[in-house]
Protein backbone atom coordinates (compact mmCIF):
# COMPACT_ATOMS: atom_id res chain seq x y z
CA UNK A 1 0.00 0.00 0.00
CA UNK A 2 1.59 3.59 -0.93
CA UNK A 3 1.71 6.47 1.39
CA UNK A 4 -1.10 8.34 -0.42
CA UNK A 5 -3.22 4.65 -0.22
CA UNK A 6 -2.73 4.67 3.06
CA UNK A 7 -3.24 8.46 3.96
CA UNK A 8 -6.90 8.33 2.10
CA UNK A 9 -7.75 5.46 4.19
CA UNK A 10 -6.86 6.44 7.28
CA UNK A 11 -8.83 9.69 6.14
CA UNK A 12 -12.04 7.89 5.25
CA UNK A 13 -11.67 5.57 8.68
CA UNK A 14 -11.75 9.17 10.34
CA UNK A 15 -14.92 10.44 8.64
CA UNK A 16 -16.38 7.03 9.45
CA UNK A 17 -15.27 7.39 13.43
CA UNK A 18 -16.76 11.15 13.50
CA UNK A 19 -20.05 10.09 11.72
CA UNK A 20 -20.67 7.22 14.41
CA UNK A 21 -19.66 9.91 17.14
CA UNK A 22 -21.83 12.37 15.86
CA UNK A 23 -24.49 9.86 15.79
CA UNK A 24 -24.01 8.35 18.92
CA UNK A 25 -24.49 11.47 20.81
CA UNK A 26 -27.26 12.21 18.54
CA UNK A 27 -29.10 9.28 20.16
CA UNK A 28 -27.91 9.87 23.50
CA UNK A 29 -29.46 13.43 23.27
CA UNK A 30 -32.29 12.70 21.73
CA UNK A 31 -33.04 9.40 24.02
CA UNK A 32 -32.31 11.31 27.53
CA UNK A 33 -33.39 14.69 26.70
CA UNK A 34 -36.81 13.90 25.00
CA UNK A 35 -37.17 11.01 28.02
CA UNK A 36 -36.25 13.99 30.67
CA UNK A 37 -37.93 16.76 29.51
CA UNK A 38 -41.25 15.34 28.15
CA UNK A 39 -41.75 12.47 31.16
CA UNK A 40 -40.44 14.37 34.38
CA UNK A 41 -40.27 17.50 33.52
CA UNK A 42 -43.07 18.69 31.58
CA UNK A 43 -45.14 17.27 34.98
CA UNK A 44 -43.23 19.57 37.22
CA UNK A 45 -44.04 22.37 34.61
CA UNK A 46 -47.32 21.88 34.66
CA UNK A 47 -47.33 21.76 38.76
CA UNK A 48 -45.45 24.60 39.05
CA UNK A 49 -47.57 26.64 36.93
CA UNK A 50 -50.88 25.56 38.80
CA UNK A 51 -49.47 27.05 41.93
CA UNK A 52 -48.11 23.97 43.55
CA UNK A 53 -46.54 23.29 47.10
CA UNK A 54 -46.42 20.04 47.72
CA UNK A 55 -43.04 18.95 46.42
CA UNK A 56 -40.07 18.24 48.56
CA UNK A 57 -37.50 20.07 49.55
CA UNK A 58 -34.30 18.30 49.31
CA UNK A 59 -31.76 21.50 49.42
CA UNK A 60 -33.71 23.57 51.71
CA UNK A 61 -34.88 26.41 49.68
CA UNK A 62 -38.81 25.64 50.08
CA UNK A 63 -41.24 23.58 48.30
CA UNK A 64 -42.11 25.87 45.25
CA UNK A 65 -38.21 27.15 44.36
CA UNK A 66 -37.30 23.70 44.45
CA UNK A 67 -40.05 22.20 42.53
CA UNK A 68 -39.22 25.36 39.55
CA UNK A 69 -35.59 24.81 39.61
CA UNK A 70 -36.55 20.94 39.36
CA UNK A 71 -38.97 21.53 35.88
CA UNK A 72 -35.84 23.66 34.68
CA UNK A 73 -33.42 21.23 34.98
CA UNK A 74 -35.73 18.36 33.93
CA UNK A 75 -36.86 20.80 30.77
CA UNK A 76 -33.04 21.47 29.76
CA UNK A 77 -33.49 18.43 28.26
CA UNK A 78 -35.61 19.99 25.14
CA UNK A 79 -31.99 21.83 24.69
CA UNK A 80 -30.24 19.19 25.36
CA UNK A 81 -32.16 17.18 22.27
CA UNK A 82 -31.82 19.73 20.13
CA UNK A 83 -27.91 20.25 20.63
CA UNK A 84 -28.87 24.14 21.56
CA UNK A 85 -26.48 25.13 24.14
CA UNK A 86 -25.91 21.50 25.04
CA UNK A 87 -22.97 21.93 27.99
CA UNK A 88 -25.11 24.41 29.64
CA UNK A 89 -28.34 22.52 28.94
CA UNK A 90 -26.78 19.11 30.47
CA UNK A 91 -24.90 21.17 33.43
CA UNK A 92 -28.55 21.85 34.98
CA UNK A 93 -29.85 18.41 34.02
CA UNK A 94 -27.05 16.52 35.28
CA UNK A 95 -26.98 18.58 38.64
CA UNK A 96 -31.15 18.19 38.95
CA UNK A 97 -29.78 14.51 38.67
CA UNK A 98 -27.31 14.61 41.39
CA UNK A 99 -29.53 15.95 43.86
CA UNK A 100 -31.79 13.45 43.13
CA UNK A 101 -29.86 10.71 43.49
CA UNK A 102 -27.53 11.85 46.18
CA UNK A 103 -29.82 14.27 48.54
CA UNK A 104 -33.25 13.45 47.94
CA UNK A 105 -33.31 9.71 47.32
CA UNK A 106 -30.15 9.13 49.38
CA UNK A 107 -31.79 6.77 51.76
CA UNK A 108 -33.34 4.75 48.67
CA UNK A 109 -32.30 1.24 47.54
CA UNK A 110 -30.12 1.59 44.52
CA UNK A 111 -32.82 0.00 42.32
CA UNK A 112 -35.22 3.00 43.13
CA UNK A 113 -32.40 5.53 42.38
CA UNK A 114 -30.79 3.98 39.16
CA UNK A 115 -32.76 6.05 37.11
CA UNK A 116 -31.64 9.24 38.23
CA UNK A 117 -28.34 7.80 37.98
CA UNK A 118 -28.27 6.74 34.80
CA UNK A 119 -29.45 10.39 33.72
CA UNK A 120 -26.19 12.28 35.61
CA UNK A 121 -23.99 9.91 34.20
CA UNK A 122 -25.68 10.55 30.73
CA UNK A 123 -25.82 14.43 31.25
CA UNK A 124 -22.39 14.48 32.65
CA UNK A 125 -21.32 12.81 29.76
CA UNK A 126 -22.32 15.39 27.10
CA UNK A 127 -21.32 18.05 29.23
CA UNK A 128 -17.59 16.57 28.44
CA UNK A 129 -18.43 15.97 25.28
CA UNK A 130 -20.81 18.56 23.61
CA UNK A 131 -23.35 18.06 21.08
CA UNK A 132 -21.44 16.63 18.34
CA UNK A 133 -21.60 18.05 14.58
CA UNK A 134 -26.05 17.13 14.52
CA UNK A 135 -27.00 19.59 16.53
CA UNK A 136 -28.01 23.08 16.32
CA UNK A 137 -24.50 23.68 18.34
CA UNK A 138 -22.78 21.94 15.52
CA UNK A 139 -24.47 24.11 12.64
CA UNK A 140 -23.58 27.44 14.12
CA UNK A 141 -20.24 26.36 15.09
CA UNK A 142 -20.04 25.46 11.29
CA UNK A 143 -21.36 29.14 10.21
CA UNK A 144 -19.65 30.82 12.34
CA UNK A 145 -16.23 29.19 10.94
CA UNK A 146 -17.55 29.89 7.41
CA UNK A 147 -18.61 33.05 8.42
CA UNK A 148 -15.00 33.90 9.64
CA UNK A 149 -13.43 31.87 6.53
CA UNK A 150 -15.44 34.63 4.36
CA UNK A 151 -14.78 37.55 6.54
CA UNK A 152 -11.15 36.79 6.26
CA UNK A 153 -10.91 36.48 2.37
CA UNK A 154 -13.32 39.43 1.92
CA UNK A 155 -10.25 41.78 3.71
CA UNK A 156 -7.69 40.10 1.99
CA UNK A 157 -9.22 40.88 -1.17
CA UNK A 158 -9.83 44.78 -0.12
CA UNK A 159 -5.88 44.58 1.14
CA UNK A 160 -5.10 43.77 -2.67
CA UNK A 161 -7.72 46.59 -4.22
CA UNK A 162 -5.84 49.49 -1.97
CA UNK A 163 -3.18 51.49 -3.73
CA UNK A 164 0.33 50.53 -2.57
CA UNK A 165 2.16 53.70 -0.45
CA UNK A 166 -1.02 54.87 0.16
Amino acid sequence: MTGATRRRETERRERLERRARDAGLLILRLGFGLTLALQHGWGKASSYLAGSTGFPDPLGLGARPSLGLAALGELAGLAVALGLLTRPAAGLAAFTMAVAFFVHHAGDPLGERELALAYLLAFSTLVLTGAGRWSLDGWWRVRASRDARSAEGAARAESRRAPRGA
